[in-house]
């Protein structure tokens, strides 16, 4: 991302700690001073609760930064293998039933 986008971005976050652990994207223009910690004005349990608003007019650019966390892995994985489950269950042909022995077969 360049310079100019990030300082004129209200920035959200999925998490702070996990943000300015891990992410290069904000972690470089904070070590050169083109944005400072306050640029960084919610993150998502902030946003989703509206504890804090982000955008207070159409023309404001918010830019989302996640770095994900293993629960959101696991999250979409499983909605992953139910959707498979639910498509494989809807193709499947139904089994044939089972074939009687002929009588000469039977002891």
């Amino acid at each position: 991302m360049d310079d100019t986008l990030i300082r004129r971005s209200r920035i959200v976050v999925d998490t702070y700690d996990c943000a300015l652990a891990e992410a290069g994207d904000l972690l470089v223009p904070l070590k050169a001073n083109v944005i400072r910690r306050e640029h960084l004005l919610a993150d998502l349990h902030q946003l989703i609760t509206a504890k804090k608003p982000v955008r207070t007019s159409p023309a404001e650019i918010t830019l989302f930064k996640s770095v994900g966390n293993a629960l959101e892995d696991l999250a979409a994985a499983e909605l992953l293998e139910d959707t498979l489950l639910s498509i494989d269950r809807k193709n499947r042909a139904p089994s044939p039933a089972p074939a009687e022995k002929p009588a000469s077969l039977s002891s």
